[in-house]
């Protein structure tokens, strides 16, 4: 299921695999063992994911862009 972030970077960035095609270093980079054995730099790593990704998808809207596969 989608949140409001998901569906705005969906709406900038597209969609690669039914997920928003978030660009390079907008994704969390946890895996499944570290949310098991360090929950907290899990919580931290996602928490400063979403970060980026507002970020990235506050400024495109604000100056009208969105991702194209052309030049």
């Amino acid at each position: 299921m989608f949140d409001d972030l998901d569906r705005r970077g969906a709406a900038v960035f597209g969609y690669n695999q039914g997920e928003p095609n978030w660009p390079y270093d907008t994704h969390s980079h946890f895996d499944l063992h570290q949310r098991r054995t360090d929950r907290a730099a899990y919580d931290r790593e996602v928490a400063e994911a979403r970060a980026r990704q507002e970020s990235i998808v506050s400024w495109a809207e604000r100056h009208g862009l969105k991702a194209s596969s052309t030049s």
